[in-house]
């Protein structure tokens, strides 16, 4: 070793011969002695491996690490491999025959109608392509799989699908793996129960929540199976104009149970350019109650809607504030033509149903001047419109409220609001201009107020 030191400090140049005298160095001479001592390092740490190889081997296998391990590693090391095969380990399936299908689509249709299988891998062999499916009532990933599967066999040698499945039967029941995806058989069963009693979605949560061992489903699971129901019992949620045609007519006719719904009258028109259609329900109990009203309520909703179309309803109040409802009508604009419509077809029912001529005089609506002029051409011009006093006062207030100053808007609104209780026209024309004398120095309201009438 002693040599080896020598050797290795000559070569890198750490001691110089005695015999040599130094030569002034350049920038070449530099590089040259880097490289040397590059390679004689990477030659010195190959001989010390070579050197320490040697001593162990010479040493015996005292000074090495044990040949055998212990029994309690020796049986756990068993152990790690025996349960790593037991994981690995395939099982083989035996495949039966089943049926024979003559299109792709008939097989698919099927395997889906039977709500079990998704589709796991596809081979191409010699006798055609497989398309093999697992049950999906365990999850992908899981470590055990359901025993039960298929598989398709698109034949080669002619035009034939061929259905084939394992001797065993479905185990996933005992799987601590099963599938949570969608709703379980059990549960939909108790939501359809619940649908017919019409309850609501939070309701029919709470009441399932009252089963026990029942799995809930999540808000929305529940609303998209709720549609599923709804679909099947009262058909598609957006029909086409034609399907509607179809219903109307079908539906025209006046039954004898007075609570039963009818179309009392429909409308549509296929334009090149524009499609419209407006149609009313009713029963004959609600157009009975036409009859002994003076009073007409007429308007659009909002909140209520079908199809994308506001609903219009028409009826009357009593005397207890109650409001009576006439029907309900849908059409595709709220135009003049649309509310003379509603207002015919009403007369129109009540005389050829009750033999009984409607004559309303007083209609209640909001401002819009499409319904105040249909009220005119349908019952006269010597009617009375008013407005809606919720609607007024609410529009009033927010003029208040933008043109006066806030400590007068209390003392108006309040004396608006002593306006609208005049029993008599005469009352109420004494009582205004009392109001305008008083507040005359708002002129900015008192502006408004003179231009909307």
């Amino acid at each position: 070793m002693k040599h080896y030191d020598a050797i290795l400090s000559y070569v890198c140049g750490l001691r110089s011969s005695p015999t040599t005298p130094q030569a002034p160095r350049t920038p070449g001479h530099d590089r040259q002695f880097s490289r040397v001592r590059a390679l004689a390092f990477i030659g010195c740490v190959l001989v010390s491996i070579f050197f320490a190889m040697a001593n162990e081997n010479l040493a015996g296998p005292s000074s090495c690490a044990p040949l055998l391990s212990t029994s309690s590693e020796s049986d756990e090391d068993e152990y790690k491999i025996t349960e790593h095969t037991k994981k690995r380990r395939r099982q083989n399936k035996v495949w039966v025959f089943e049926r024979k299908f003559i299109t792709v689509r008939s097989a698919e249709e099927f395997i889906k109608n039977e709500k079990t299988w998704s589709i796991q891998t596809i081979h191409t062999t010699e006798e055609g392509v497989k398309r093999y499916y697992r049950c999906n009532k365990v999850k992908l990933r899981a470590e055990i799989q359901c025993s039960a599967a298929i598989y398709l066999l698109f034949d080669a040698s002619c035009d034939d699908i061929l259905l084939f499945r394992t001797e065993t039967c479905h185990d996933h029941e005992n799987s601590d793996c099963q599938s949570t995806r969608g709703i379980n058989e059990a549960t939909k069963k108790e939501i359809e129960k619940l649908f017919e009693l019409r309850l609501k979605p939070k309701s029919i949560m709470k009441n399932l929540s009252k089963i026990n061992g029942l799995v809930l489903p999540t808000k929305l699971q529940l609303n998209n199976y709720l549609k599923i129901i709804r679909k099947k019992k009262y058909g598609p949620s957006v029909i086409s104009l034609g399907q509607l045609e179809l219903w109307l007519k079908e539906n025209s006719e006046i039954p004898d149970d007075g609570h039963e719904v009818f179309v009392l009258a429909y409308e549509i028109s296929e334009d090149d350019l524009d499609q419209n259609f407006r149609f009313m329900l009713t029963t004959k109990y609600l157009i009975g109650l036409s009859r002994q009203c003076s009073v007409l309520h007429a308007d659009a909703t909002y909140k209520l809607i079908w199809q994308g179309f506001p609903v219009l309803v028409i009826g009357t109040t009593d005397r207890d504030k109650h409001f009576h409802p006439f029907g309900l009508a849908v059409t595709t604009a709220e135009r003049t033509e649309d509310f003379i419509f509603l207002f015919s077809a009403l007369k129109k029912a009540v005389f050829s149903i009750f033999s009984y001529t409607l004559s309303c005089k007083v209609l209640v609506c909001d401002a819009a001047k499409a319904i105040q002029t249909a009220f005119a051409c349908t019952f006269g011009t010597d009617t009375v419109i008013r407005m809606c006093w919720a609607h007024a006062k609410k529009k009033m207030q927010t003029r208040v409220e933008q043109s006066v100053q806030k400590k007068s808007q209390k003392e108006i609104l309040q004396d608006i609001d002593a306006l609208q209780c005049a029993s008599t026209q005469e009352i109420f024309d004494r009582a205004s201009e009392k109001f305008l004398d008083k507040w005359k120095a708002e002129k900015i309201l008192l502006h408004t107020l003179k231009m909307n009438g």
